[in-house]
């Protein structure tokens, strides 16, 4: 990932609405925070990932995708299942530059994994969005993951992924990659 914070890190890369807090990671119109039932205006769509709060969903659904994923302690393969759904609902929502929240409970674990997969499986290795070019040319390691890791939470201060979901990311995205053509 770029390690010049002057060409990635945009003007500001937190806000605080409500009590919330919301960390953009970058300048990759990715977001990701607790989940609120307001203070959503600057937001284009929203990938729900809370499994205890329901948000009222917006006017189109491509715009909001609600995925109940409930951490590796309580269902072990939650979030593993659910990773194709939320890499696609961004990936489409990124090539339309698409302003994204990721949300979960804490803001702490469930969406910063869900980052670390969109990142890893949809943006190059200098913060940019390709599409998964990069992510077809590159090896799934644990450096790699580690390395995107250490990206996001340059902005998101808060972030604690837990150890489990971690796992699930990395299992997800070694699956993405043996299912590439040749």
């Amino acid at each position: 990932m770029n390690s010049n914070p002057s060409t990635i890190a945009p003007a500001n890369t937190q806000y605080s609405n409500g009590g919330h807090v919301v960390f953009w990671i970058g300048t990759s119109n990715l977001a990701v925070g607790s989940t609120m039932q307001d203070g959503l205006a600057d937001m284009d769509c929203i990938l729900n990932c809370d499994s205890t709060s329901r948000l009222p969903p917006s006017s189109s659904e491509d715009s909001y995708l609600e995925l109940p994923i409930v951490g590796s302690k309580d269902e072990r393969f939650s979030l593993l299942n659910n990773l194709p759904k939320a890499v696609s609902f961004a990936k489409k929502n990124l090539i339309a530059r698409r302003k994204m929240l990721l949300c979960c409970q804490n803001g702490e674990d469930i969406s910063i994994c869900v980052a670390l997969a969109i990142i890893t499986r949809l943006f190059s290795d200098t913060g940019c969005f390709d599409c998964g070019e990069s992510f077809m040319r590159r090896d799934v390691t644990k450096l790699e993951m580690r390395k995107r890791l250490v990206f996001i939470c340059k902005y998101a201060v808060n972030a604690r992924p837990s150890r489990g979901n971690l796992r699930q990311v990395y299992g997800f995205l070694c699956n993405e990659k043996e299912q590439l053509p040749c």
